[in-house]
Protein backbone atom coordinates (compact mmCIF):
# COMPACT_ATOMS: atom_id res chain seq x y z
CA UNK A 1 0.00 0.00 0.00
CA UNK A 2 1.97 3.62 -0.71
CA UNK A 3 1.03 5.75 2.34
CA UNK A 4 2.39 9.21 2.07
CA UNK A 5 4.63 8.96 6.20
CA UNK A 6 6.54 11.76 7.81
CA UNK A 7 9.88 10.07 9.15
CA UNK A 8 12.97 11.33 11.33
CA UNK A 9 16.41 9.30 10.76
CA UNK A 10 18.36 7.71 13.27
CA UNK A 11 21.00 5.15 11.52
CA UNK A 12 22.18 4.39 8.41
CA UNK A 13 23.83 0.88 7.46
CA UNK A 14 25.61 0.16 4.22
CA UNK A 15 24.65 -3.37 3.01
CA UNK A 16 26.98 -5.36 1.11
CA UNK A 17 25.04 -4.73 -1.92
CA UNK A 18 23.30 -1.60 -3.82
CA UNK A 19 21.33 -0.23 -0.58
CA UNK A 20 22.00 1.72 2.48
CA UNK A 21 19.12 0.53 5.43
CA UNK A 22 17.89 3.71 6.88
CA UNK A 23 15.91 3.57 10.43
CA UNK A 24 13.51 6.35 10.97
CA UNK A 25 10.99 6.63 13.32
CA UNK A 26 7.81 7.26 11.34
CA UNK A 27 3.86 8.13 12.77
CA UNK A 28 3.62 3.96 12.50
CA UNK A 29 6.78 3.76 14.36
CA UNK A 30 10.56 2.14 13.67
CA UNK A 31 10.36 1.34 10.11
CA UNK A 32 13.68 0.20 8.28
CA UNK A 33 13.56 1.67 4.57
CA UNK A 34 16.01 0.16 1.58
CA UNK A 35 17.91 3.36 -0.18
CA UNK A 36 19.95 3.27 -3.18
CA UNK A 37 23.95 3.76 -2.20
CA UNK A 38 24.78 4.33 -5.67
CA UNK A 39 26.54 7.85 -7.06
CA UNK A 40 23.67 8.85 -8.94
CA UNK A 41 22.29 12.22 -8.19
CA UNK A 42 19.17 10.64 -7.12
CA UNK A 43 20.80 8.38 -4.42
CA UNK A 44 23.13 11.63 -3.51
CA UNK A 45 20.19 13.54 -2.90
CA UNK A 46 18.17 11.43 -0.76
CA UNK A 47 21.43 10.36 1.42
CA UNK A 48 21.51 14.33 1.86
CA UNK A 49 18.27 14.49 2.60
CA UNK A 50 18.07 11.69 5.68
CA UNK A 51 21.46 12.38 7.38
CA UNK A 52 20.95 11.36 11.51
CA UNK A 53 17.64 13.25 12.86
CA UNK A 54 16.61 14.86 9.27
CA UNK A 55 12.75 15.42 8.91
CA UNK A 56 11.75 13.87 5.71
CA UNK A 57 8.70 12.47 4.27
CA UNK A 58 8.17 10.11 1.36
CA UNK A 59 5.60 7.73 -0.65
CA UNK A 60 6.04 4.24 1.40
CA UNK A 61 5.04 1.01 0.04
CA UNK A 62 3.66 -0.22 3.35
CA UNK A 63 3.16 -4.26 3.30
CA UNK A 64 2.68 -6.00 6.88
CA UNK A 65 4.60 -8.97 5.19
CA UNK A 66 7.96 -7.06 4.88
CA UNK A 67 10.27 -5.46 7.59
CA UNK A 68 11.98 -3.34 5.25
CA UNK A 69 9.85 -0.70 3.17
CA UNK A 70 10.82 1.28 0.00
CA UNK A 71 10.36 4.63 -0.35
CA UNK A 72 9.92 7.24 -3.22
CA UNK A 73 9.78 10.99 -3.45
CA UNK A 74 11.77 12.02 -0.66
CA UNK A 75 11.75 15.69 0.68
CA UNK A 76 12.52 17.31 3.38
CA UNK A 77 10.47 18.83 6.42
CA UNK A 78 10.60 22.01 7.38
CA UNK A 79 13.37 22.93 9.81
CA UNK A 80 15.17 19.81 9.09
CA UNK A 81 19.03 19.71 9.70
CA UNK A 82 19.27 18.79 6.45
CA UNK A 83 18.68 21.92 5.26
CA UNK A 84 19.60 23.78 8.40
CA UNK A 85 23.36 22.87 7.91
CA UNK A 86 24.74 24.43 11.20
CA UNK A 87 27.57 22.80 12.87
CA UNK A 88 26.19 22.69 16.04
CA UNK A 89 23.13 21.63 15.12
CA UNK A 90 24.48 18.66 13.25
CA UNK A 91 26.45 17.96 15.66
CA UNK A 92 23.75 17.51 18.39
CA UNK A 93 21.53 15.84 15.88
CA UNK A 94 24.42 12.59 15.49
CA UNK A 95 23.90 12.35 19.33
CA UNK A 96 20.55 12.73 19.82
CA UNK A 97 20.14 10.38 16.56
CA UNK A 98 22.17 8.13 18.25
CA UNK A 99 20.19 8.10 21.64
CA UNK A 100 16.90 7.55 19.99
CA UNK A 101 18.25 4.73 17.72
CA UNK A 102 18.83 2.61 21.26
CA UNK A 103 16.35 4.13 22.91
CA UNK A 104 13.67 3.33 20.34
CA UNK A 105 14.30 0.06 18.96
CA UNK A 106 11.46 -1.91 21.54
CA UNK A 107 9.10 1.00 21.51
CA UNK A 108 5.74 0.68 20.24
CA UNK A 109 3.85 3.28 17.80
CA UNK A 110 2.91 6.10 20.04
CA UNK A 111 0.58 9.30 18.78
CA UNK A 112 1.98 11.01 21.56
CA UNK A 113 5.69 10.45 21.55
CA UNK A 114 5.83 10.73 17.70
CA UNK A 115 3.91 14.44 18.32
CA UNK A 116 6.21 15.62 20.70
CA UNK A 117 9.93 14.48 18.45
CA UNK A 118 8.69 16.28 15.09
CA UNK A 119 7.61 19.26 16.80
CA UNK A 120 10.89 19.31 19.36
CA UNK A 121 13.19 18.09 16.60
CA UNK A 122 11.33 21.28 14.18
CA UNK A 123 11.62 23.34 16.78
CA UNK A 124 15.23 22.74 17.19
CA UNK A 125 16.05 23.56 13.57
CA UNK A 126 15.04 26.94 14.21
CA UNK A 127 17.42 27.71 17.08
CA UNK A 128 19.99 29.70 17.64
CA UNK A 129 22.19 30.73 21.14
CA UNK A 130 21.97 29.60 24.40
CA UNK A 131 18.75 27.79 23.30
CA UNK A 132 20.37 26.02 21.02
CA UNK A 133 23.19 25.15 23.03
CA UNK A 134 20.66 23.92 25.99
CA UNK A 135 18.26 21.62 23.40
CA UNK A 136 20.18 18.19 24.04
CA UNK A 137 19.58 18.56 27.68
CA UNK A 138 16.44 19.96 27.94
CA UNK A 139 15.20 17.47 25.10
CA UNK A 140 16.55 14.31 26.48
CA UNK A 141 15.29 15.56 29.85
CA UNK A 142 11.88 16.01 28.99
CA UNK A 143 11.74 12.58 26.55
CA UNK A 144 11.73 10.59 30.12
CA UNK A 145 7.78 11.07 29.80
CA UNK A 146 7.14 9.17 27.04
CA UNK A 147 9.27 6.11 28.81
CA UNK A 148 7.76 6.49 32.02
CA UNK A 149 10.77 7.84 34.43
CA UNK A 150 9.68 10.94 34.24
CA UNK A 151 11.06 12.74 37.60
CA UNK A 152 8.98 14.04 39.89
CA UNK A 153 9.49 17.55 40.61
CA UNK A 154 6.91 18.41 43.32
CA UNK A 155 9.39 18.95 45.97
CA UNK A 156 11.98 20.64 43.25
CA UNK A 157 12.89 23.61 45.06
CA UNK A 158 16.71 25.45 46.08
CA UNK A 159 18.81 23.36 48.41
CA UNK A 160 16.58 19.56 47.76
CA UNK A 161 18.83 16.85 46.25
CA UNK A 162 17.46 14.98 43.50
CA UNK A 163 17.49 11.06 43.74
CA UNK A 164 18.06 9.65 40.66
CA UNK A 165 17.37 5.80 41.65
CA UNK A 166 13.69 7.09 43.36
CA UNK A 167 13.33 9.97 40.53
CA UNK A 168 12.38 12.50 42.80
CA UNK A 169 13.82 15.36 44.86
CA UNK A 170 14.18 15.28 48.51
CA UNK A 171 15.63 17.30 51.70
CA UNK A 172 18.67 15.27 52.93
CA UNK A 173 21.09 13.26 50.36
CA UNK A 174 20.10 9.51 49.85
CA UNK A 175 21.87 6.84 51.35
CA UNK A 176 23.26 5.46 47.95
CA UNK A 177 25.91 7.57 45.42
CA UNK A 178 23.56 7.81 42.54
CA UNK A 179 22.16 11.46 44.20
CA UNK A 180 22.73 14.81 42.41
CA UNK A 181 23.40 18.06 45.19
CA UNK A 182 21.34 20.77 44.88
CA UNK A 183 23.12 22.82 42.57
CA UNK A 184 22.97 19.78 39.75
CA UNK A 185 19.40 19.20 41.24
CA UNK A 186 18.14 22.69 40.58
CA UNK A 187 19.38 22.93 37.28
CA UNK A 188 17.30 19.08 36.35
CA UNK A 189 14.57 20.76 38.41
CA UNK A 190 14.51 24.16 35.64
CA UNK A 191 15.40 21.44 32.84
CA UNK A 192 11.84 19.59 33.75
CA UNK A 193 9.87 22.56 34.04
CA UNK A 194 11.20 24.90 31.14
CA UNK A 195 9.13 24.84 27.94
CA UNK A 196 11.40 24.43 24.82
CA UNK A 197 11.26 27.81 23.17
CA UNK A 198 12.02 29.30 26.72
CA UNK A 199 14.97 27.09 27.54
CA UNK A 200 17.41 30.01 26.02
CA UNK A 201 16.26 31.34 29.68
CA UNK A 202 18.48 28.70 31.35
CA UNK A 203 22.32 30.13 31.19
CA UNK A 204 24.65 27.37 31.48
CA UNK A 205 28.65 27.28 31.27
CA UNK A 206 29.91 24.88 29.18
CA UNK A 207 30.82 22.74 32.04
CA UNK A 208 27.46 22.74 33.80
CA UNK A 209 26.00 21.95 30.73
CA UNK A 210 28.79 18.81 30.02
CA UNK A 211 27.73 18.07 33.34
CA UNK A 212 23.68 18.14 32.83
CA UNK A 213 24.67 15.86 29.70
CA UNK A 214 26.33 13.02 31.96
CA UNK A 215 23.69 13.35 34.36
CA UNK A 216 20.41 12.42 31.94
CA UNK A 217 22.60 9.83 30.47
CA UNK A 218 23.36 8.24 34.18
CA UNK A 219 19.63 8.78 34.94
CA UNK A 220 18.29 6.87 31.71
CA UNK A 221 21.34 4.45 32.08
CA UNK A 222 19.88 3.26 35.56
CA UNK A 223 16.01 3.03 34.93
CA UNK A 224 16.20 2.01 31.12
CA UNK A 225 19.31 0.86 29.59
CA UNK A 226 23.07 2.39 29.33
CA UNK A 227 23.49 5.05 26.87
CA UNK A 228 26.98 6.12 27.98
CA UNK A 229 29.02 4.21 25.28
CA UNK A 230 27.91 6.25 22.01
CA UNK A 231 30.93 7.77 20.09
CA UNK A 232 29.24 10.92 19.00
CA UNK A 233 28.72 11.99 22.69
CA UNK A 234 32.69 12.20 22.48
CA UNK A 235 32.46 14.40 19.81
CA UNK A 236 29.48 16.55 21.44
CA UNK A 237 32.02 16.75 24.25
CA UNK A 238 34.06 18.80 22.28
CA UNK A 239 31.87 21.57 22.27
CA UNK A 240 30.72 21.85 25.79
CA UNK A 241 34.55 21.61 26.91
Amino acid sequence: MQTRIRCIALRSVRTAGDKVLLSAWTDGGRTTFAMPSGKSREAQRRRALTIPLALFEGVADIRPDRDIVRIADVSPLPASVAVVGSTLHSMQAMFIADVLDRLLRRTAPDEHLTDFLFDSLAVFGELSGAALANFAIHFLTRLTYFFGIEPDTAGGRRGTYFDMREGRFCLSAPMHPDALEPAAARVMCLLLRLPLHRTGLLRLSNLARARALEEILKYYSIHLAPISDLTSLDILRTLFL
